[in-house]
């Protein structure tokens, strides 16, 4: 989800994917230079020729760091991303960008929110103030908030089944904490107040907790951008995540019934991590060819299913723990019979070398794919910065990929299916009781 203060046609056009330059950009972007400051502070630069320049300041501010007396936080200061500062007006920042030709966008997830601006290189320096100003110098004037209700619930409201059925699963496993989910609750929408964003970014909004990227940008640039921004010195708190297990459903009426079912895996601070990826990608993540059903044995389950069917597996890494699972959308009266072949597919923990090489094939495609783009790589380095306090270029991962054995896949798969399980079901529960056996 993101919050954009301005987005032109020509920033869309400019960003099209050209194959002429992808090669240029993926290669100029394979070495990632990296400094820490004396105040924590980690910064991350890829200086390459790229039609697009991309700056993003990001804190470990996720709703992970929510608790009990602001649950929503985190997502309704994302919504506020780009409103009046001690600085600009809200008109003011969007105005500026346009004149420039620039973008600001605001995303945030379970750990962290993201400040990032994308313009040419010739214009990325007048539009740096008003990333600062965004991302530090906020000042949630009540009427604004008050204005961005609507766009909240509306937000809400778009918002896929699938995304809110694999929240769930998070919240079912981790409870409090890493489980906290990343849309606002509906009874708190509008009741979260100034002082209540002031406390959390002053809490989280700091050096040790943050990160400064750039692609298309020299670190020294970036260098001289950090000394300006003043941020406190505080490390902030931050609490180790328990698994739990467990299940949640939410009834509705609908047609249709959305299940994730998952273990846990491994953190990115592991090296299992990218193991789970290649389990992912064996067992089939949907297709990539258009109208067809994925490779895998879970393409296998759609190619057979008699009624609609989506399956996909799924691996949420975070930076220290994290989900293996899969998630799957279908009838109600046809969910009990798809849900049965996945769990003995998710229990029998068991991958064939051809799925494997496979798996390990398409993961160095995403990867090198995501490399092609300024946006795909601001986005790839920025969280390692900030969640590992390193970054490895395109080349290192592939190659960890490479070192990848079926033996080492085959592990993580049993782990998955030994794994004390958590489940989340979303949509017409109706004739769904088989569902307690799913859960034990």
């Amino acid at each position: 989800m993101a919050s954009n203060a301005a987005k032109t046609p020509i920033m869309q056009a400019i960003s099209k994917r050209n194959y002429a330059t992808a090669a240029k950009i993926a290669q100029a972007c394979a070495e990632v230079q990296v400094k820490v400051l004396p105040n924590k502070l980690i910064l991350a630069a890829a200086d390459s020729e790229v039609p697009i320049s991309r700056v993003s300041l990001l804190f470990r501010a996720g709703s992970r760091y929510e608790t009990p007396d602001n649950l929503g936080v985190s997502s309704v200061l994302r919504s506020s991303g780009g409103l009046t500062t001690s600085n600009s007006s809200g008109f003011g920042i969007v105005r500026n960008l346009q004149q420039i030709g620039a973008s600001l966008s605001v995303t945030s997830d379970r750990e962290s929110i993201a400040y990032t601006l994308d313009a040419t290189p010739d214009k990325i320096e007048k539009g740096l103030p008003f990333l600062v100003d965004a991302a530090t110098k906020q000042v949630f004037k009540p009427w604004e908030l008050d204005d961005q209700v609507p766009r909240i619930k509306y937000e809400l409201a778009t918002t896929s089944p699938q995304a809110k059925v694999l929240d769930l699963v998070v919240n079912a496993a981790y409870r409090s904490g890493l489980g906290n989910s990343i849309f606002v609750k509906d009874y708190n929408i509008g009741k979260i107040n100034s002082e209540t964003l002031q406390y959390f970014v002053a809490q989280n909004f700091t050096a040790p907790r943050g990160a400064l990227v750039g692609v298309g940008v020299s670190l020294e640039h970036l260098h001289h951008l950090a000394e300006s921004l003043n941020l406190p010195s505080s490390p902030g708190s931050h609490e180790a995540p328990k698994y739990y297990g467990g299940e949640i459903r939410h009834d509705l009426p609908s047609s249709h019934v959305h299940i994730a079912l998952a273990a846990e895996s491994a953190g990115l601070k592991t090296k299992e991590a990218l193991v789970f990826s290649v389990l992912r990608a064996a067992l089939g993540a949907g297709s990539y060819v258009k109208y067809g059903v994925g490779a895998g044995p879970l393409g296998k389950l759609i190619a057979e299913s008699k009624e609609p069917l989506g399956i996909s597996a799924f691996s949420n890494s975070f930076s220290d723990s994290g989900l293996f699972g899969l998630v799957l959308s279908t009838t109600a009266h046809n969910a009990k019979v798809a849900v049965e072949a996945a769990v003995k597919l998710l229990q029998s923990g068991s991958v064939s070398d051809a799925d494997v090489a496979r798996g390990k094939a398409l993961v160095k495609a995403t990867l090198l794919q995501n490399y092609e783009s300024g946006e795909g790589v601001v986005e790839d380095i920025g969280a390692q910065a900030l969640l590992l306090g390193t970054v490895l270029g395109a080349p290192q991962i592939a190659a960890a990929v490479d070192s990848i054995t079926t033996a080492h896949v085959q592990d993580a798969a049993r782990k998955v299916a030994s794994g004390k399980k958590s489940m989340a079901a979303y949509g017409n529960l109706r004739y769904t009781p088989y569902l307690d056996q799913v859960a034990k």
